[in-house]
């Protein structure tokens, strides 16, 4: 019961994470609303949390009613290998953008030397949405969460951070007021 009360003090009190570092592209404004379809490809030596983030920015980014290509509705949640060139990966799949990047996790367990792994998590990650056309990054932040930080939370304060860097300058003006 006290693990539990513990658990939900830490829930309802945890920080949303913040981008340690960040950037936005000059030609970033403006792009939302021809962002097209958007593929969601990570990489990370740790599959089911690099899978498990992949899946909660797929289901962010759906929520903002932009088009995920990759994964695909059916796909989500389940084991899928990561294609070894993302770029050519999403072009030839008929994205328009790429919403990349590294999960590093969090293994205090291993990092001591000692196995099974049991401590698992996320200790940093880079995410960054590339527009395939141009080939440049559009948006990149990097994260170093909390160890009690999940990807819902990372995944959900990126595309924040994403949509909002990808508005017309006017249209924040307008939401600001």
């Amino acid at each position: 019961m006290n693990s539990l009360l513990c658990a939900v003090i830490t829930l309802l009190f945890a920080a949303k994470p913040e981008p340690v570092a960040s950037f936005v592209h000059p030609d970033a404004p403006g792009k939302l609303p021809i962002i097209g379809s958007v593929a969601v490809v990570l990489s990370g030596i740790d599959r089911p949390t690099t899978r498990l983030l992949e899946d909660a920015l797929t289901i962010n980014v759906l929520a903002e009613s932009i088009r995920v290509v990759y994964p695909g509705e059916k796909e989500i949640g389940t084991e899928r290998s990561a294609p070894l060139k993302p770029p050519e990966f999403a072009r030839k799949i008929g994205a328009n953008c790429l919403l990349t990047g590294n999960v590093i996790a969090r293994c205090q367990v291993c990092s001591r030397g000692q196995h099974p792994c049991t401590s698992e998590g996320i200790r940093a990650v880079s995410l960054s949405l590339v527009d395939l056309a141009e080939d440049k990054v559009l948006v990149w932040a990097l994260y170093e969460p909390d160890s009690g930080t999940g990807a819902g939370a990372i995944a959900q304060e990126f595309v924040r951070f994403m949509i909002e860097s990808l508005k017309m300058p006017e249209q924040k003006q307008k939401e600001q007021k």
